[in-house]
C-alpha cells in the first residue's frame, strides 16, 4: 500500500501528498487537544476523523477511542453513546 494520501478535492483541488503516519500522528495529537473541550472544534475534529477513516488511514487508538468528546455532551460532538465509550468497536471507528 502506498504510504501517502492524495488530499486533492478535500483541499480545493490542490494536490497534496501526506504520509499516512503523519496523518495518524496529527489526528492523535489533535484528539488529545480537543477531547472534552467545550467548543465547536470537537464536532469539526470528528468530521475530519470520519474522512480519514473513509480514505483508509489507520488511526491511533491506544487509549481506546479515536473520537473527541465534547465536555458539554453528545448534542455538541454528535457522537453516539457507543462512539463515546472507550474500547467499543464504535469508539475505534468500526461500525
Amino acid at each position: 500500500m502506498d504510504n501517502s494520501v492524495d488530499l486533492r478535492g478535500f483541499l480545493n483541488d490542490d494536490k497534496v501528498l501526506v504520509s499516512r503516519k503523519a496523518l495518524m500522528d496529527l489526528q492523535f495529537l489533535a484528539r488529545r487537544y480537543c477531547d472534552f473541550r467545550h467548543t465547536y472544534v470537537t464536532y469539526e475534529f470528528n468530521r475530519l476523523t470520519q474522512y480519514l477513516i473513509e480514505i483508509g488511514v489507520d488511526l491511533e487508538h491506544t487509549d481506546g477511542i479515536i473520537w473527541a468528546r465534547d465536555g458539554s455532551g453528545r448534542d455538541y460532538d454528535h457522537l453516539s453513546t457507543q462512539q463515546s465509550t472507550p474500547d467499543t468497536p464504535e469508539a475505534l471507528g468500526k461500525r
